[in-house]
């Protein structure tokens, strides 16, 4: 069963506008429609992040970069995990994902001639790469990346109701402003 709307408070004279729509899922979750969307659109965003760290296996890595993959395959597979489990108890579809068997193609059927959108990586092109030029192309699909996550993030934090979405959202923000960072210094010290 869907959510169910129900208006949190409504605006005054004061000029403030009014607090976001909360609903009562149905497991008695109180959330707003920012924690729905966080999950749905986290969750391809992770999975997409796992398929690019799935195109790590098999290489030889610098071993900075391998412990970094390695990082990112637990963080988003756990998160992934938990915001799946949320929006099942709340009565809300899980999204599918390229990760998902039936989509496991979807980059290669979008065709050589797409563009990829804001956030989104060019897969073909980075499984195609190898030794230095791969990683160098996946820390640098990875930092525009993480930037398209950390802004998902920051739009929960700053308007979503259920508590521990917000506490993951700012999880985000913190773990992938810092890998951010680590990865422009790998950038820079591997010559990408």
């Amino acid at each position: 069963m869907p959510l169910t709307l129900a208006l949190a408070a409504c605006g005054d004279d004061t000029g403030e506008a009014p607090a976001a729509a909360t609903s009562t899922a149905p497991n008695g979750d109180v959330v707003s429609s920012a924690d729905v969307t966080f999950a749905r659109e986290l969750i391809p965003h992770h999975a997409e992040a796992l398929v690019m760290v799935d195109l790590t296996l098999g290489r030889d890595l610098d071993p900075r970069v391998a412990d970094l993959v390695e990082r990112l395959r637990a963080e988003h597979t756990a998160q992934v995990q938990t915001m799946s489990g949320w929006l099942t108890s709340w009565g809300e579809p899980v999204p599918e994902t390229a990760r998902d068997h039936a989509n496991a193609h979807a980059a290669e059927d979008a065709g050589a001639d797409a563009a990829p959108e804001d956030g989104h990586v060019d897969l073909s092109a980075l499984e195609q790469a190898q030794g230095e030029e791969f990683e160098a192309a996946l820390l640098t699909a990875m930092v525009e990346h993480h930037a398209a996550g950390i802004a998902l993030a920051e739009a929960e934090v700053a308007d979503g109701e259920f508590g521990p979405a917000r506490e993951l959202a700012a999880q985000v923000v913190d773990s992938q402003e810092r890998e951010t960072e680590q990865m422009r210094t790998l950038l820079e010290e591997l010559g990408g």
